[in-house]
């Protein structure tokens, strides 16, 4: 199994490691080759304890539940909005 490393280059001249799929997974390293080597040992100790699941989510529904998209676009006919609008617009520009 590989897993992507970030691996930075301090300013102390020291290398950070990182695995973003495991962010509490760090280590810091004299050398390159050491901060490899240490984060590496890091991974496959966590994985004796980790297991790694997927879950099946069910989209929401839009509209449903929902305030915000309940009433989404129930003016989109109403030919009032666009007068009313402008009038507020109006007023927000002017103060």
């Amino acid at each position: 199994m590989q897993y992507p490393v970030l691996l930075q280059r301090r300013g102390d001249g020291k290398y950070h490691a990182a695995v973003p799929l495991m962010p509490d997974i760090t280590r810091v390293g004299d050398t390159r080759d050491e901060a490899i080597e240490a984060i590496q040992s890091a991974v496959a100790e966590a994985l004796q304890t980790t297991e790694v699941v997927y879950l099946h989510l069910i989209a929401p529904q839009h509209g449903v539940g929902n305030p915000w998209l309940d009433t989404a676009g129930i003016f989109a006919d109403d030919p009032d909005l666009e007068p009313m609008l402008r009038d507020i617009y109006a007023v927000r520009d002017g103060e």
